[in-house]
């Protein structure tokens, strides 16, 4: 009888090892006004969880998540960071950025360590007097990502340059990319600065210095962190609209390499663009969305839409794009057709204003 039971026992076992492990599911990660914090199913078209972002801020910005998806971070009026366990809802990180009571900081700039354990926060701070703003040197902060409520940072370097709005680490961890008017390589253990892109400052012939806006980091689906950059090609004539060409810079969070790919449209505004898993396709959003292709920069196919977006991602499989980022939807269209499919709303219609929209991989269930 003992021996029947082990038979079966190792039976069973061997049947569940063969079995293919559970697969987490799919989700999109954003925040709206004044402190909503949102997981959204996208495939079945549903918020699956709603939390509070407790404290002070009405305006959630950047969200950054942990390397398990589990922990996002949340910008607060730019002036609070905040960290939400997913799956609990529990806050396991908080911070205002201030050193002392006449101290007000602002961040412009959020990422995690390739590992998990840390967060990175580029901060803006002045000290308020009575009668005056006093500027103080902008750092770089380095908080243990769970460092649970009043967090202080683990090292502060303050030999950065200014006007830094995006941070993005290097996939292998040994790097923090910053952009700004030059993208700069950081050493997140001593804060040295490795190596500068020239953007502002490029040399490139017959071209102004470029600008660019994007404060929304969305690299995870590609590998390929991607902004549009503006500029004017001094050799035609200011009245030629083809003096104004837009091009799409990708950024290679695993090797570094920087390219740039001049798309064929006519001079036009666009807030975000996003690369396909694939690589193969541009997804760019503002009053249309558009489709080019990215070794080409060719205009495959635009659609309007319901009204101006700023933020656009793309699920894990390729096969659907999301736009959202103003409002109180995040609309879903087919990848290949650019129709239409639906969209989640938030509850009361609450504005997602400029919070990020983030994709994350994640067992709900576990």
């Amino acid at each position: 009888m003992l021996r029947r039971c082990a038979t079966l026992v190792a039976v069973i076992v061997a049947m569940a090892l063969a079995l293919p492990a559970a697969l987490a599911g799919e989700y999109l990660v954003t925040a709206a006004k004044p402190n909503n914090l949102y997981v959204m199913d996208m495939k079945a078209r549903e918020i699956v969880r709603s939390y509070t972002i407790p404290g002070d801020g009405t305006a959630p910005g950047t969200i950054v998540t942990s390397p398990d998806g589990r922990i996002a971070y949340v910008v607060m009026s730019y002036r609070r960071i905040v960290g939400i366990d997913l799956m609990t809802g529990k806050t396991v990180f908080e911070t205002d950025m201030a050193r002392s009571g006449d101290e007000r900081v602002i961040n412009m700039g959020l990422a995690v360590s390739a590992d998990g354990t840390e967060l990175y926060s580029y901060e803006v701070p002045a000290r308020i007097g009575l009668d005056r703003y006093e500027v103080l040197p902008v750092r770089l902060s380095v908080y243990p990502a769970m460092g649970g409520n009043f967090a202080e940072p683990l090292r502060v370097f303050s030999n950065l340059p200014r006007r830094i709005h995006m941070l993005i680490t290097k996939a292998d961890g040994s790097a923090i990319y910053a952009l700004g008017w030059d993208i700069y390589t950081i050493d997140p253990q001593t804060g040295e600065i490795m190596d500068t892109f020239p953007l502002r400052n490029w040399t490139r012939e017959n071209a102004s210095p470029p600008d660019l806006l994007n404060f929304w980091p969305m690299e995870e689906q590609s590998g390929l962190f991607s902004t549009l950059v503006y500029y004017q090609r001094t050799d035609l004539p200011p009245d030629d609209m083809a003096a104004y060409p837009t091009d799409v810079l990708t950024l290679d969070v695993a090797t570094g390499e920087i390219k740039f790919t001049t798309l064929q449209i006519p001079p036009q505004v666009i807030f975000t663009g996003t690369v396909s898993p694939d690589r193969k396709n541009l997804y760019t959003i503002y009053t249309k969305l558009m489709k080019l292709d990215m070794e080409t920069g060719a205009l495959i196919k635009e659609v309007p839409v319901d009204h101006s977006y700023y933020q656009v991602n793309v699920s894990g499989d390729g096969k659907e794009v999301y736009v959202g980022g103003t409002m109180c939807d995040v609309s879903i269209y087919d990848a290949e057709t650019l129709d239409k499919l639906g969209a989640v709303t938030t509850p009361g219609c609450v504005d997602l204003a400029t919070a990020a929209m983030r994709m994350i991989d994640l067992d709900l269930e576990e």
